[in-house]
């Protein structure tokens, strides 16, 4: 039994640090729990020439098209193998693409909790997620990192991640410090935002007393409709923010009590992020900020830890959802809308086939001027 990640990159692309965090991560983090001989990364091409072995899990880090996805399934399942996916951060396209391609799918991995939940209850996949999927440092699982008491932190509060207009809230808590005396530092690849490379974000994140966490989930999807199955998300950003001895101030986050986080120990929670409520943290003593930071390394050390994913993914194995039967029947219409999703969002096509004949632009369209959700 192994683990098998799938991939499709060319050899130029191999070094590329978006790619790292789909799968040489991820064997990285398994040959440590597991020894160098439990996971292999192949090209989908050498899928044939793979030598099976009963109960191999066979991971897609990338996302085929539906055609192939139904030919791989068939393939791999022949072979008495499981197929599974990396679906982390896939809510926002999951009714027009990932809903239809859970039907083929044995297991995922995931990004979140609750995202492991709902593929589980909702789609019948069996389902893993662990903390040290979403923590982009890249050395943290081999030389976890120690807090540094003396390190200097210039910046009050800093934020990680994309500002769009489909995350208002981001644009607000933007605004909102801005218009203040707060020093603080916005990372990621969007206009006033700092554009970093993966290895330099735990550096930068040292430097802040505060990380702010807005929970709330992408507002719309390739149709552009206005309300989406997932409304909140626990963001893997709060245990990157913990790591580095980052303070996470968040609105709400899924699920913190299934990693024994509790407000005012572990996180400040505010009601929104206005002004007033942000200038409001910077009052607390630096002695009650150091106790918080000792008690989130302590959960590092328990819910980030090699043994701690060893120990789960064991259980996983064993699964019974892996073995539940799915109906795998589609409507044409319905995959040529899946296709068509596919074509925009992933391949970042604006026309195809899917695109023309499904009438894609005419639903997105009216969804973005009639609808109300």
């Amino acid at each position: 039994m192994s683990l098998i990640l799938i991939i499709n990159e060319k050899e130029k692309d191999l070094n590329d640090e978006f790619k790292y965090y789909f799968f040489l991560k991820f064997k990285a983090i398994y040959d440590k729990a597991f020894g160098r001989n439990f996971t292999r990364i192949i090209n989908i091409k050498e899928i044939k020439s793979y030598n099976f072995k009963n109960g191999d899990f066979f991971l897609l880090c990338f996302y085929p098209k539906l055609g192939e996805l139904k030919k791989l399934k068939k393939y791999i399942n022949a072979r008495y193998s499981f197929l599974g996916m990396n679906l982390a951060d896939s809510q926002q396209y999951l009714k027009e693409i990932f809903s239809y391609y859970a039907k083929f799918l044995d297991f995922c991995f995931t990004g979140e909790l609750g995202e492991s939940f709902m593929y589980e209850s909702f789609y019948g996949i069996a389902s893993f997620h662990h903390p040290l999927f979403v923590i982009r440092t890249k050395n943290f699982f081999e030389k976890p990192t120690k807090l540094d008491k003396s390190n200097k932190r210039i910046f009050d509060f800093v934020h990680s991640g994309r500002i769009d207009n489909e995350r208002r809230g981001r644009n607000e808590i933007y605004n909102n410090l801005k218009n203040s005396k707060i020093k603080f530092l916005f990372i990621g690849p969007s206009k006033n935002c700092k554009f970093l490379k993966m290895k330099e974000l735990h550096l930068n994140f040292r430097k802040c007393k505060f990380g702010i966490v807005n929970g709330s989930a992408p507002s719309s999807n390739p149709l552009s409709k206005r309300k989406i199955t997932y409304q909140h998300q626990f963001k893997g950003k709060i245990f990157e923010y913990m790591i580095a001895g980052c303070v996470p101030v968040i609105d709400h986050a899924p699920n913190s009590y299934a990693f024994e986080l509790k407000e005012g120990v572990n996180y400040f929670r505010l009601s929104d992020f206005s002004k007033k409520n942000l200038e409001s943290l910077l009052e607390n003593d630096e002695s009650v900020i150091n106790k918080i930071r000792e008690e989130n390394f302590n959960l590092i050390k328990k819910y980030c830890s090699i043994n701690s994913l060893k120990k789960q993914f064991n259980l996983f194995m064993e699964s019974s959802m892996l073995h539940t039967s799915k109906n795998q029947e589609i409507t044409i219409f319905d995959e040529l809308m899946c296709k068509a999703s596919y074509d925009y969002s992933i391949l970042r096509k604006k026309f195809s086939f899917s695109i023309i004949f499904s009438g894609f632009y005419f639903y997105k369209i009216f969804n973005k001027f009639f609808s109300k959700f």
